[in-house]
């Protein structure tokens, strides 16, 4: 009898944990992952794989439909319990035929030790509580790949939160890139949708859907009686000008950018319907903050960041941060919110040296002061509050200390435009 009692209390402790940790029932998908498929051009794949983590009864669904050959490794683990199922749709579209290998990984903690825990990106806080990865790599570039998530409490999304689908490339590092993010309604579902242009092969694709949550400080009132009147008197020197001649001039002007992940020509930066409008608001209010631009644009926090990302990576815009409070600027030549642009302009005579050494790089203080026939130690204290700007610096070659335009600062950045 006491054997019995033994037998019966491991069993029920062992039905026990199988309860509390869950068993996935495989019966329901027909065999557990991994799967190995073959998809034609212009076809449709799909696999619901239920389990069951006792009392709830869960299911990953997968999708994916492609323009070309596809051949798809689909994995994914089910070590963690889950306390809502997981969906995610995706889109090829290629231009030769694609093997790709897509793994769910819902254990993220047991995956990742060093996941960063609500990272940020530029002034806003990125929460995950997803709790999922997904993990993708092609042996080809993918042109276009697309990514759909059910917006629902059932697939692990609150409907009144602000989403963002991002991703890492290669490693998880410590901020992710975010895709701009819609969403959508199709057949009365509600979606997130987020593209990868140019997914590129043999890379490692990390990609999440994170909350979009503002940086937000306490808002200091003294600071603010102080700052906003002087802010809005430097926005004021801002000549404004039609949205066409602005759009003439970033198209002529000549500039190095530094694209990043984006793969957009001028054309294409400045044709977008949401970006248009985001640069006619910043156009009719130069120094508007971001929490207005949402307001106005509609938009959802996640797809302005993208947007504003754009502009700002292509010149179209300006950010400038006065305070705790970040406010956005036509990219103009000479930024008159620029703490440079501000300081030289109290000083007529510090322009005017500025531009004999852009005219005459490498001149040297007497050659200053015999060309504009002021006093030595006055160009030295012009010079000294030049190199203190950053604006110019001094190499000594020979007997002489000459000076030189230091071309890397923004001041002449701005200037790079052409009218």
């Amino acid at each position: 009898m006491g054997k019995f009692n033994k037998k019966f209390c491991t069993l029920l402790l062992a039905l026990s944990f199988g309860i509390l940790m869950g068993m996935p029932n495989q019966t329901k998908a027909n065999g557990g992952p991994p799967y190995n498929i073959t998809i034609q051009p212009n076809n449709y794949f799909n696999i619901t794989y239920a389990y069951d983590y006792l009392p709830l009864d869960l299911e990953f669904d997968f999708n994916v439909s492609t323009n070309v050959y596809t051949d798809l490794s689909l994995d994914f683990n089910l070590t963690y319990p889950l306390l809502t199922s997981r969906q995610i749709s995706l889109e090829i579209n290629a231009n030769e035929d694609v093997e790709i290998e897509f793994t769910g990984l819902f254990d993220i903690e047991g995956f990742l030790d060093n996941l960063p825990e609500n990272p940020t990106f530029q002034d806003f806080i990125l929460g995950f509580s997803y709790n999922s990865f997904y993990k993708i790599k092609s042996n080809s570039t993918i042109e276009n790949l697309s990514f759909k998530l059910i917006k629902s409490p059932l697939y692990g999304f609150g409907s009144s939160k602000n989403y963002s689908i991002g991703f890492y490339r290669g490693d998880i590092g410590n901020t992710p890139e975010l895709l701009a993010t819609s969403e959508i309604e199709e057949s009365g579902i509600n979606y997130l949708k987020g593209d990868i242009t140019n997914f590129e092969n043999n890379t490692d694709y990390y990609v999440s859907v994170y909350e979009v949550q503002p940086i937000t400080t306490p808002p200091n009132l003294l600071w603010l009686w102080v700052s906003i009147p002087l802010a809005i008197g430097f926005i004021a020197l801002i000549v404004l000008m039609t949205k066409k001649d602005y759009i003439d001039r970033l198209k002529r002007r000549n500039v190095n950018i530094n694209k990043g992940a984006h793969r957009l020509d001028i054309e294409e930066v400045l044709e977008n319907e949401n970006r248009s409008k985001i640069i006619d608001l910043i156009l009719e209010e130069p120094g508007i903050h971001f929490n207005e631009l949402l307001r106005k644009t509609e938009l959802a926090p996640g797809n302005l960041v993208w947007h504003l990302d754009i502009l700002e990576t292509y010149k179209v815009i300006k950010k400038k941060r006065v305070g705790n409070y970040v406010m956005f600027i036509p990219y103009y030549n000479k930024n008159p919110l620029s703490n440079i642009d501000l300081k030289l302009q109290k000083s007529e005579l510090t322009l005017q040296i500025l531009e004999s050494i852009e005219d005459n790089p490498g001149i040297w203080n007497s050659k200053l002061t015999d060309e504009m026939e002021i006093h030595r130690k006055t160009i030295q204290y012009h010079i000294d509050k030049l190199i203190d700007l950053g604006l110019v610096y001094k190499k000594k070659e020979g007997s002489k200390k000459k000076i030189y335009p230091n071309l890397k600062a923004d001041y002449y950045e701005d200037k790079q435009i052409k009218d």
